[in-house]
């Protein structure tokens, strides 16, 4: 009113953050992405030149991660399945003139697979030794679903009806997916959560990717677009974090309530659905249902036990705490019965002052409620000086 501009809320819900960028790009991708993919169908082999590209900046990267990381061996090996996947790629767009050359990109590509399986081999002892539990139960559960759903979906009908050295390749893909999230969940500072994810989606990029070879899938598209994503993830992985932030006080109650909540009790539906998937296609068997009720019962038990824990270890917690503020507190009062006594022996040299501020201090130490200095008299022990609830303790 009057010309005055409203100002606008902050509060509301739907009012986008000041500091938020714009997603207009993201989403016309995703809108884009599935529309293109039938024109690209022609040009499955000549897409593998993006993760060629994207590895040849993947390893430098990787070896400059090796000279500033605690563990280079990791990314010295990462470097050489950098160089291995390029190879790889290139090969199969070369592999578009000339078919015999796909067994050769194959082979270079699972080389690639091998070292990220390897490369995370020195992680695992650390991690398993030094993690806390309920961290390393997450991963477990991370893993058991990963890596159930992935071996029942892909690697038994790959080893029964497919090629058998392709279904090997997914299933050390799938081993790399299952390590690489145990330090990721079990890290503490934000810069190596955000490299163990990066990490993650190195070793899922492959995975999916080799798994939908070992499917059958005649389109070589989504392949390459995996290849890339694999590639693109481990530039991303590489970057250098030593001068990232801690997050702040709301962003990792947000983490806890996603990591401890969320993704324990997706974890532990993802068996059910995924039963429930079979049944409406009319594909479970008995030996299914016996299968994913054991997954589904096991990670049960792991989440409800992790939640014991927690309520257990937050219960010491909270029990430590309060001994130990007892603890601060009775050294304070006995810090200020000694200052008092102290100040009393430099404002006066009378006795008396001084005998009751000696008691006062002598009673806080013990932990006394009461305390009297009785000194003989003519009519025996005479009550000379007396501190806290002497009257109401002394029996007499």
């Amino acid at each position: 009113m009057g010309g005055k501009a409203r100002t606008r809320r902050r509060d509301a819900a739907w009012n986008p953050p000041s500091s938020g960028g714009d997603v207009t790009a993201l989403f016309a991708m995703l809108v884009a992405v599935p529309l293109l993919l039938p024109l690209l169908s022609g040009f499955g082999f000549v897409l593998f030149a993006l993760p060629a590209v994207a590895m040849a900046v993947a390893a430098p990267r990787c070896l400059a991660a090796a000279k500033r990381a605690k563990h280079p061996l990791l990314w010295r090996v990462y470097a050489l399945a950098a160089v291995l996947g390029g190879a790889a790629s290139l090969v199969a767009t070369a592999s578009l003139l000339d078919s015999s050359l796909t067994t050769v990109a194959f082979y270079l590509g699972s080389g690639a697979s091998l070292c990220f399986l390897v490369g995370l081999l020195p992680l695992l002892r650390r991690n398993l030794l030094q993690a806390r539990l309920e961290r390393l139960v997450d991963a477990l559960i991370f893993d058991a679903v990963v890596v159930s759903l992935g071996v029942w979906f892909v690697a038994l009908p790959g080893f029964d009806h497919g090629d058998p050295v392709l279904t090997l390749v997914f299933v050390i893909d799938l081993a790399a997916l299952a390590l690489a999230a145990v330090p990721t969940l079990a890290a503490t500072a934000r810069g190596d959560r955000r490299t163990g994810w990066w990490l993650v989606g190195v070793c899922a990029g492959a995975a999916v990717g080799d798994a939908l070879v070992v499917a059958g899938s005649s389109s070589t598209v989504l392949t390459a677009i995996c290849w890339t994503a694999s590639s693109l993830a481990l530039v991303s992985a590489a970057s250098d974090r030593s001068g990232m932030a801690d997050e702040t006080e709301e962003a990792e109650h947000g983490a806890f309530v996603v990591a401890r909540i969320v993704l324990p009790l997706v974890g532990v539906l993802a068996f059910p659905v995924a039963a429930a998937v079979l049944h409406a296609q009319h594909h479970l068997t008995d030996s299914a249902s016996v299968y994913f009720a054991s997954f589904f019962v096991a990670t049960l038990s792991l989440g409800l036990g992790r939640q014991a824990y927690l309520l257990l270890d937050n219960r010491r917690a909270v029990t430590r705490e309060r001994r130990l503020r007892g603890e601060v507190m009775r050294r304070n009062e006995e810090l200020e019965a000694l200052t008092a006594l102290a100040a009393t022996l430099t404002e006066t040299l009378e006795e008396d002052p001084v005998v009751e501020r000696g008691l006062a201090a002598l009673r806080l130490a013990s932990r006394a409620s009461s305390m009297a200095l009785h000194v003989p008299g003519h009519d025996g022990l005479e009550l000379r000086a007396a501190v806290g609830a002497w009257a109401t303790d002394a029996p007499w």
